[in-house]
């Protein structure tokens, strides 16, 4: 587990394009895209100029720490930074999750969302394709 906002920090300055995504696990959304990472991002994005920033808003590392075990045990596995404070959050939204941020190389959002639409990630992934391109 790592402090969101510096990893946030080390996508803008140096790892190139990221998606940051906010998330909590008791969220039904958020864990149906939990469920799709693996095949339809990191699996994907695999060797490329990206990083993905999971980032669980206003939950104690113990209780993320948890869900992330059990998601372990399905094959889904990738690193999650704590905002236990909602800081990083609160610079981004009011309310409503889930949210997913992509961060050009220039460290600007270039393609922001809300909630889990019924077409699941394919904006998501054909936003990042276009900016990798």
């Amino acid at each position: 587990f790592f402090q969101a906002e510096d990893g946030i920090r080390d996508v803008e300055r140096s790892r190139g394009l990221g998606d940051v995504y906010k998330r909590q696990t008791w969220c039904g959304a958020c864990m149906m895209e939990m469920n799709k990472i693996p095949d339809e991002i990191i699996k994907r994005f695999k060797g490329k100029d990206f990083v993905l920033l999971a980032i669980s808003r206003g939950e104690l590392q113990e209780v993320v720490q948890k869900k992330m075990s059990t998601l372990k045990k399905k094959n889904i596995n990738f690193p999650v930074g704590l905002d236990t404070d909602k800081s990083i959050y609160s610079k981004y939204a009011k309310e409503q999750i889930p949210r997913n941020f992509v961060i050009d190389r220039q460290g600007k959002i270039s393609y922001a969302s809300i909630g889990y639409p019924s077409e699941g990630l394919q904006e998501l992934v054909g936003k990042i394709d276009e900016l990798l391109h």
